[in-house]
C-alpha cells in the first residue's frame, strides 16, 4: 500500500471529535468518563503510524511565552469565587472521576495534553496545513463548545468555545513557528493546570 493510499485510509475528519462528544453527551450522560476515553482514543488512532513526534525548537521568544504561562497559573488564586460558576454541575462531573478534580490532574497531563497535541498539531496538518492558524483553532474548538453545551449552563458555551479556539490558533502558530510541538505540548500543559487551579479555587 502507498503512502498516499495509506494517508487517505488511516485520517479521521476534523469533526469526528466533536461528533463522538456530542453523540456521547447525549446518549450516555452519567457516563462522562467513558466519553472522553472514547475521544482521546479516536485521537489516538488518527495519529497511528504518523510522523507527529516532533518536538521542534524553542527559541528565547518561546521561553518567554511559557515563562508568561507559568506565572499566569497564580492567576486562578487572586480571582473571587464566582457566582456565575456552574459548581452543582462541576461537582457532577468530577464525581464520576477517580480521584476527582486531582484525580484528573494527571490524565489532563500525561494523556489530554500529549494526544491532543499530537492530533490538532501533528495529524491534522497533513490535509489541513494550509488552513490559518485561526481557522485549525476553530476547528480544535468546535468539540470543547459542543462538551460545555451538553454539560454546562448556557452562559458557558461561548467562552469555552471562544476561549479554546483563540489557545489552540495560538498554538497551532507556535508549533509552525518551532517546527514541532514542543511549545505546544509546553504551554498546554500550563493551560490544563491553569484550568484546573481555576477549578479548584472555584470549588473552593
Amino acid at each position: 500500500m502507498d503512502a498516499k493510499r495509506e494517508h487517505t485510509q488511516t485520517m479521521i475528519p476534523f469533526w469526528l471529535p466533536a461528533l463522538w462528544i456530542g453523540a456521547g453527551f447525549l446518549l450516555f450522560p452519567q457516563r462522562p468518563l467513558s466519553v472522553l476515553l472514547g475521544y482521546h482514543g479516536i485521537l489516538a488512532l488518527a495519529c497511528l503510524r504518523r510522523r507527529v513526534w516532533r518536538w521542534g525548537r524553542l527559541d528565547r521568544a518561546a521561553w518567554a511565552w511559557l515563562a508568561a504561562g507559568a506565572a499566569a497559573l497564580a492567576l486562578p488564586f487572586l480571582i473571587p469565587r464566582l457566582s456565575c460558576f456552574p459548581t452543582t454541575r462541576v461537582v457532577a462531573l468530577l464525581a464520576t472521576w477517580p480521584g476527582g478534580l486531582w484525580g484528573h490532574l494527571p490524565y489532563a497531563l500525561l494523556v489530554n495534553v500529549p494526544l491532543e497535541e499530537a492530533f490538532w498539531r501533528g495529524a491534522m496538518e497533513e490535509p489541513h496545513g494550509a488552513w490559518s492558524p485561526a481557522r485549525q483553532g476553530a476547528a480544535f474548538g468546535l468539540h470543547h463548545g459542543v462538551a460545555a453545551a451538553l454539560t454546562l449552563p448556557w452562559i458557558w458555551i461561548a467562552p469555552a468555545f471562544l476561549a479554546t479556539a483563540a489557545i489552540g490558533a495560538f498554538w497551532t502558530w507556535g508549533s509552525r513557528r518551532g517546527d514541532g510541538l514542543g511549545f505546544a505540548l509546553l504551554s498546554h500543559a500550563l493551560a490544563d493546570l491553569l484550568l484546573i487551579f481555576f477549578v479548584a479555587r472555584q470549588l473552593g
